[in-house]
């Protein structure tokens, strides 16, 4: 009996925050990978985004092999164009 694949689910948080008193403040980011329990915190949303590529081309690596059937066409990965 196979594994069913799981989809890989991330909850991303933004906030502003001031920077040293200066009165100018930056996006801060918190990505959560709900598959794995990870956190980050980055300081801004470019940065975000390249975890969440970095971690769903590591999924899509992992069920390469798999015996489920792909949906898609071969050749298809993420890639920072394709989440903005």
């Amino acid at each position: 009996m196979q594994r069913p694949l799981l989809d890989p689910v991330f909850i991303l948080r933004f906030w502003r925050e001031a920077l040293d008193g200066s009165g100018k403040a930056r996006w801060r980011v918190q990505i959560r990978n709900i598959n794995t329990g990870r956190r980050d915190v980055v300081d801004d949303v470019q940065d975000a985004f390249t975890i969440v590529t970095a971690n769903l081309n590591a999924a899509e690596g992992e069920h390469e092999h798999s015996e489920e059937p792909r949906t898609g066409t071969p050749g298809d990965d993420f890639d920072d164009k394709s989440l903005c």
